[in-house]
């Protein structure tokens, strides 16, 4: 087989970024390059090699989504194919065949359906990127069309449908995209209409999917450790198989220019408005767009930024807002402003947003919210070419949309260029309030109902931290690393959900939030302005175990985030009016969480299975504490915790060792505590009393959530306990089999683990019809049954290894992961290198082991259903 090569492309190019870090700061990259290859059979396969870890992608785009359906437009076809496509039987092997293989690679696995491609795609390591590209290549080129997977999928679609009309983003999107366009296609939901889906038979399916699976009509992207010379063995024996079809003619309905002002307003199971005004802009191609995205992120990216200054913090009319601009290869985009608000703030909160854009029209930003929002992208950019996913996608989207997978360059070029005069160009072109689009989710007027609860009984190379003790004794672990011109800091402290009470509830939280609120020295807008001018980050949060914070920036800036951490975390002065608007989001955050199925699900599961214990509250706090919480409360709680022997700082990056200490301890080196600590937490039982308990909700669909008692994550046990979640959850595994594969009980299942120091669970969630919830129980105690009773068969011990490994392996690919993953468990007491025998403790692990730990924690479990009333 011959190859044409067509030319290799630099996907990163050295910027000189005078203008942003200083008159004589350069930051350099060196060339990633890419190679296009074009097969025989019309297929353009993408390779670009990425040797600094063992990590590998595989990425399939096939051009069908959900504007190319032609005579099935509105049936939903393409998102159908994805779903029969990914994982299942193929003239050369069945669906328990491919997810067998599918644990081997790891089970890192997914697909999904845009309006103008499908997309496949496999994250592995080197040892099983082959394997990752036969399966791919299998599906889809070889899909049988098995009639029970078919006429099975079609009952989960259906259900994925009904779920999508009960979530807000789901929802608010469709009513846009219905809102904005009338004759394109892009107003089609990607799913389907219900009735239109349920009528497509099994063979209109097979006939899209041979028309428009060819190789012509596909783009192959790999990425990462994996070398040009061993590729064409690979790809003789996969991709170009893929027969070669007739080119496509893609022929859409152009969409009318917008000449008036169009409005859709919904009553829904919302807690607060969910708003979004649009403005018609342009194409993917149009030279506006590095205009139109640069003002979205100076509008409205960051507290400095004047939409969230003027209209979130200072008039307070507004919970959350932000802005975007939407801009597709196949019609004309929007530039959209999204916000949050209560119903009665609307249209003062409309009327205040439109005056700002009538403001900037003629008056300009400056150029330090220019350089700022442009120094955001541009550490974005750069953090997400760190992992072999997102450099995949970005190849893959670019090359999708545009033919161009170096287009990525191009844009950071011209972003560059964009000045104050472009932006107020761009807002008198585009923002014209005669012809703006109005969508809005409204709160149902019976929004709040009473809870009823009902009992029923008896139914490898990144690990090389060095230790160091700062003058007070902080332990700081550090890890010099020149492979991305980035910073990270990660640092753990005494706080969290396990030190709190009933009665200060979400204290750990609010405090958090509040470091970076204002200092002596530095009020709020300043610190975000300093931050936002970097093109960096600094936030702190609250976790079940510990108060933690997190910070990225460029070399050049670390001197500057040091300052900045050291004056948020030791002299945060908790300005009362900051703490009232920080209360009020806090508020509208805690009864948005009923707005999503599986947080409401699992809250209501935590606090009957944690029940008389701290698990039991969201880290979030309740609506009682956080209201009662002031100043003074959370100054108290603020001295406790800073104790320099409880706190540790991770760095990970571009730096000088020796340097960082050195500024650390100039900066955070110097103070003691001048509190007693706060008790450490004891373990944390379950109350796991083999019940089920209901709850009410005013969906229309259930909730199950079943818990199984397990051990904290200190404990030994850990691994086996590890290894059995990967054996019941992932694409193919005992609970999607159950509910899934073999039914249609249910569309979204999985599995998942709570391990803390204090406690330990195995939590199986499922969303399904309420006269299914019984069923799916079942199958569920089931599963819990069959593992406590049987021994794992030696090849899904194995394949649940896998799964259990590679996963982590892949988590380890940027600094900020690498750092937070030390300061957590040099905090825990483990070491900052915790996990360098991950891997052995993992293989190590027998089928006996796992029967032992099944039969020890399994007999004990709490069901909560969240039902309709």
């Amino acid at each position: 087989m011959k190859y044409l090569y067509i030319k290799t492309i630099a996907f990163l190019i050295t910027f000189l970024l005078a203008a942003i870090a200083g008159a004589n700061d350069k930051i350099s990259l060196s060339p990633l390059p890419c190679e296009i290859i074009s097969l025989d059979n019309g297929m353009k396969v993408i390779l670009s090699e990425k040797h600094d870890s063992s990590a590998v992608a595989v990425y399939a785009y096939v051009k069908t989504g959900g504007i190319y359906e032609g005579k099935y437009l509105g049936c939903g076809v393409s998102h159908y194919l994805e779903h029969l496509v990914s994982g299942g039987t193929t003239k050369n092997r069945t669906e328990q065949e491919s997810n067998m293989l599918l644990k081997k690679t790891g089970d890192r696995v997914n697909a999904y359906t845009s309006l103008d491609h499908t997309c496949y795609h496999i994250k592995t390591t080197r040892d099983h990127w082959k394997t990752a590209a036969d399966l791919i290549s299998d599906w889809l080129a070889n899909c049988a069309f098995d009639t029970n997977e078919v006429q099975r999928e079609k009952g989960v679609i259906v259900q994925e449908i009904k779920m999508g009309e009960e979530e807000p983003g789901r929802a608010m999107w469709k009513l846009f995209q219905e809102t904005i366009f009338l004759k394109n296609e892009a107003r089609i939901p990607i799913i389907g209409y219900e009735e239109d889906f349920k009528s497509v038979t099994r063979d209109e399916i097979i006939d899209y999917y041979s028309r428009r699976y060819v190789a012509n009509n596909m783009i192959i992207v790999i990425v990462g450790d994996v070398y040009r010379s061993e590729l064409d063995d690979v790809l003789k024996s996969t991709f170009a198989k893929v027969k070669r079809g007739r080119d496509m003619q893609w022929l859409l309905t152009p969409e009318p220019k917008m000449i008036s002002s169009r409005k859709a307003v919904k009553r829904f199971n919302v807690q607060k408005a969910h708003v979004e005004i649009g403005f018609p802009s342009i194409k993917l191609n149009d030279p506006d767009l590095y205009s139109l995205d640069l003002f979205a992120k100076v509008a409205a990216s960051g507290n400095s930024s004047p939409l969230v200054k003027k209209i979130k913090d200072e008039k307070q009319l507004v919970y959350s807002i932000s802005a975007g601009s939407w801009t597709p290869s196949y019609v004309r985009g929007v530039f959209t402003i999204s916000f949050t608000c209560d119903e009665t703030n609307v249209n003062k909160a409309v009327e205040a947003i439109l005056a700002e854009l009538e403001l900037m029209k003629n008056n300009p930003f400056d150029n330090k919210n220019i350089e700022r929002a442009r120094r955001q992208i541009l550490v974005s950019h750069f953090s997400n070419l760190q992992t072999v996913g997102s450099i995949a996608g970005e190849i893959g989207g670019n090359m999708i949309s545009l033919g161009d997978p170096n287009f990525g360059v191009k844009y950071i070029a011209e972003l560059q260029k964009v000045t104050k005069n472009d932006l107020m160009h761009v807002a008198k072109k585009y923002f014209d309030t005669n012809a703006m689009v109005f969508v809005a989710l409204l709160p149902e007027k019976n929004a709040v109902k009473k809870e009823i609860i009902e009992k029923i009984a008896k139914l490898e190379n990144t690990f090389n931290f060095k230790k160091h003790s700062l003058n007070n004794g902080i332990t700081v672990v550090t890890r010099a690393n020149n492979s991305v011109p980035l910073v990270a800091f990660s640092l753990q402290l005494q706080g969290g959900l396990a030190y709190e009470t009933i009665d200060n509830n979400g204290i750990s939280a609010l405090v958090a939030g509040m470091l970076t609120k204002g200092t002596p020295s530095r009020s709020a807008d300043e610190i975000a302005q300093t931050i936002e001018q970097l093109g960096a980050s600094l936030s702190y949060g609250a976790n079940r175990d510990s108060i933690s914070g997190s910070s990225r920036c460029l070399p050049v800036d670390v001197p500057t985030i040091i300052d900045l951490l050291s004056d948020t975390l030791l002299n945060s002065s908790f300005p009362k009016d900051e703490l009232e608007k920080k209360k009020r989001l806090t508020l509208s955050a805690i009864a948005a969480q009923k707005e999503s199925w599986s947080r409401e699900g699992f809250n209501n599961f935590t606090e009957m299975f944690f029940e008389n214990s701290p698990f039991a509250m969201q880290t979030i706090g309740s609506t009682g504490a956080v209201t009662r919480l002031d100043v003074e409360k959370l100054k108290k709680y603020h001295t406790k915790i800073l104790q320099p022997s409880n706190i540790v700082i991770a760095v990970a990056g571009n730096f000088d060792e020796t340097k960082i200490i050195k500024l650390l301890n100039e900066k955070i080196g110097g103070f003691n505590a001048s509190a007693s600590p706060m008790p450490k937490p004891t373990d944390i039982s379950s109350i796991a009393n083999n019940q089920i308990i209901k709850k009410t909700s005013p969906r229309s669909q259930a909730t199950v959530v079943l818990g199984l008692q397990a051990p904290n994550t200190l404990s030994p046990e850990r691994y086996p306990f590890l290894i059995m979640q990967k054996y019941i959850s992932g694409f193919g595994g005992p609970l999607f089999r159950a509910l899934r594969g073999e039914n249609d009980l249910v569309y979204a299942t999985f599995a998942f683990t709570v391990l803390e120091p204090e406690a330990g669970a195995l939590v199986m969630m499922a969303q399904c019809y309420p006269e299914n919830a019984a069923k799916v129980f079942n199958e569920m105690t089931n599963i819990a049954v069959e593992v406590s009773l049987t021994p794992l068969s030696e090849k899904s011990l194995m394949l649940a290894k896998n799964a259990t490994l590679i996963p982590y392996q892949l988590n380890r690919q940027t600094i900020q992961s690498i750092a937070g993953s030390a300061a957590v468990w040099e905090y825990r007491g483990k070491g900052a290198n915790f996990g360098k025998e991950f891997a052995d403790r993992i293989n190590d692990v027998t089928s006996k082991d796992i029967l032992d730990f099944a039969k020890k924690y399994f007999d004990k479990w709490t069901c909560v259903m969240t039902m309709p009333k």
